[in-house]
């Protein structure tokens, strides 16, 4: 009669199972510190914890899946961008606010090297992206709401004004209440061309599907609420980023078109 294993070498032989799905959970564990890094002089001592905790992960990824950081074309400039922050620290005038910026610029690493992970087929593409509209949707929704409007085309500020002003201050204002419209610009001109993308994508598949053409709907508005919050900031590199963003994105789509004139183009 077999008798079965002690509970002892049943732990020890299912423990590099488990080491392999904890080592996996990093994408959880990067959006449950997201909040942290975003603003990490509220709770300091939680900002390093959840650093130390994320910096575990990836050993221990490294130890049991022998993936230390995720093979993509971007690994030069990221490396580029890490060597640079210690140095933009340095050289800073006022490091009580460059070091939590370069604390937010490592949470866009951690939040790459996660989603690098994590979609690893066309579903989980579609979710990475979808979770990506729905942030975007967030933070313009708290800037549209908390910004202060800039006074430069006196039409744009007219609409501004009517916005009602429900967010009066955000953690780490730094002496200016709310939402600045240039920093909110700049995150908008990372969305407009995925948004441009997102409308502009799906008339050009092969095979319209039931889904892509339910998925027009959401795109459009959220086209619409980009595009519009952009407008509003009256920022002007916000708007010459934006543009060169959707002229690049068009480059793009003319390189890979099948028509050889629209290559040429």
């Amino acid at each position: 009669m077999r008798r079965d294993k002690p509970l002892a070498r049943r732990v020890v032989d299912g423990l590099p199972s488990v080491l392999w799905f904890v080592a996996g959970l990093e994408w959880l564990v990067a959006i449950a510190v997201a909040p942290l890094l975003v603003f990490p002089t509220v709770r300091p001592l939680w900002t390093v914890g959840g650093l130390a905790l994320l910096a575990a992960l990836w050993l221990l990824r490294w130890a049991v899946r022998r993936e230390p950081w995720p093979v993509t074309p971007f690994n030069g400039a990221l490396l580029l961008l890490a060597l640079m922050v210690p140095v933009g620290i340095w050289v800073s005038a006022v490091p009580e606010i460059t070091v939590p910026e370069a604390v937010r610029v490592l949470l866009g690493l951690i939040a790459f090297r996660a989603a690098a992970f994590a979609v690893r087929d066309r579903r989980s593409l579609i979710l990475a992206v979808l979770a990506f509209c729905l942030l975007g949707t967030l933070i313009t929704t708290v800037g549209l709401l908390g910004a202060r409007w800039a006074s430069k085309v006196p039409m744009l500020s007219v609409l501004g004004g009517r916005i009602p002003r429900l967010i009066e201050t955000l953690p780490e204002d730094q002496g200016t209440p709310g939402v600045n419209p240039n920093h909110l610009a700049g995150m908008l001109t990372l969305y407009l061309p995925l948004a441009l993308a997102l409308v502009g994508g799906w008339p050009l598949a092969r095979r319209v599907t039931a889904s892509a053409a339910a998925a027009l709907l959401p795109s459009v508005g959220f086209l619409g609420l980009v595009a519009g919050t952009l407008l509003l900031t009256q920022s002007r590199s916000g708007w010459i980023g934006g543009a060169v963003g959707s002229l690049t994105l068009a480059a793009f789509a003319g390189l890979t078109a099948r028509k050889r004139w629209a290559r040429w183009l």
